[in-house]
């Protein structure tokens, strides 16, 4: 039996390796005003969160490195509830935010995409 109590050569070293990429939900846009939103998503690993805006027109990002090369911002994220300012935005404008996070072996998380729209609230007062 090795030290490490597994069964194996005496002395063995084990050796493991995290090969699960980190999993998002709860991908959401909130607190929209005619600036900004607030992007929301829960990691399942802490890692560094990967995020691009862009107009709802142009093309769909897949793949997490054009997600990374791209990023309007990265940070840290954590392995709970994540909360990110984004401000800069045009109103009259629908958008789409790709976000993905990488774990600290590397791997990364599917690309997740939220649509949203920033709107001018019109107020109308009959006479």
């Amino acid at each position: 039996m090795a030290q490490d109590g597994s069964s194996g050569a005496p002395g063995a070293v084990i050796i493991s390796y995290d090969i699960t990429a980190p999993t998002l939900s709860s991908e959401s846009a909130s607190s929209t005003s005619t600036t900004g939103t607030t992007l929301n998503f829960t990691s399942s690993e802490v890692g560094t969160y990967y995020y691009k805006v862009q107009a709802a027109s142009e093309a769909d990002l897949t793949l997490a490195s054009a997600v990374e090369s791209g990023a309007t911002a990265s940070a840290s994220a954590s392995a709970s509830s994540n909360a990110v300012s984004i401000s800069g935005l045009t109103i009259n404008t629908s958008y789409e935010i790709f976000v993905t996070v990488n774990d600290a072996e590397g791997n990364r998380a599917t690309v997740s995409k939220i649509i949203f729209s920033i709107k001018q609230n019109l107020w109308f007062i009959e006479c």
